[in-house]
Order: structure tokens, then sequence, then C-alpha cells
């Protein structure tokens, strides 16, 4: 038996995983890799007494995909929807809080319908409601999709 396959049999985990790992007097987690023989951080710290393990999974695709939507659109091809949804959840932009009265975003909305209104203004009106700066479609605040914010509202 090879030192590396005693180590994956001792540990669980060979040489080169990579974790998200809780240790001894720290509240959080940080991203380590498995040596062989402890954890080493991403700040340096090699740590033994490890009290918590989340192994991340590697992508290591033969094809190189110039930007993050490729990836996830060659996963989703290859029936790895789930996984392209977890990447877009983690890397993606978080969405901004929501503006006041009278604020005004940028957003798509998923009309369900094929002539669906594009890309547009929406303004925060009365009755938390969002309008379409181009139609007379209003909608609630979490059916916008990716809002970049125009102008701040009012406080309500």
């Amino acid at each position: 038996m090879t030192d590396t396959a005693r180590t994956t049999a001792r540990t669980g985990y060979a040489p080169g995983t990579v974790a998200l790992i809780g240790w001894r007097m720290t509240n959080g987690r940080e991203r380590a890799i498995f040596n062989g023989e402890s954890w080493m951080t991403e700040s340096g710290i090699d740590v033994n007494e490890v009290t918590d393990i989340r192994p991340l999974v590697v992508l290591d695709v033969d094809y190189r995909p110039e930007t993050r939507d490729e990836l996830l659109g060659l996963l989703r091809a290859h029936c790895f929807t789930s996984t392209a949804d977890q990447i877009e959840a983690q890397t993606g932009s978080s969405r901004i809080d929501e503006p006041g009265l009278w604020g005004v975003v940028e957003a798509s909305w998923d009309s369900k319908e094929p002539a669906g209104i594009p890309r547009a203004e929406w303004m925060h009106v009365k009755g938390n409601q969002w309008l379409s700066c181009i139609s007379n479609v209003s909608v609630r605040w979490d059916d916008l999709i990716d809002p970049t914010l125009i102008r701040e509202g009012v406080a309500s």
C-alpha cells in the first residue's frame, strides 16, 4: 500500500482535497487543502485539530470556458443543472437591498410570455409595487431579475 493510499484510508481524504474547515478555538470556517498530514489554510495556518470538514467540489473540465456563463451552459447541457445552479448562486453578484418609495432600478422581469418586457427601468410606487417605466405593468420586488440601482428612494 502506498503512503497516499494509507493517508487516504486513515483520514478519508486524499492529499489535495479542498474543503471548508473549522478547528478548535475558532468560530468560523476557512478554505483549506489537505496535504496528507494536516490541513493548510489559505492564510497559512497548519491545522491538526479539525472539528468540521466540508469538502468542496473541484471541477476539472477538458474544455476551458471563457466565461462563467459559458461554463454554466456547458454544465446544463450535460445534465449538471443543479451543479450549475449552485455555482451561479455562489458566484453571482448579491442582490441589492430594495430601494425606498420612488426609488428606480433597472431590471428584467420574466412575464412567462413570449413577448416579455425587456430589461427596463422600474419605479417603486405606493402599495409596495414596482411599476415598469415602459409599460403599464406592476410587480413585486421579488419578481424583478438582477436589479441595478439607478436612484435611491425615500425612507418609508
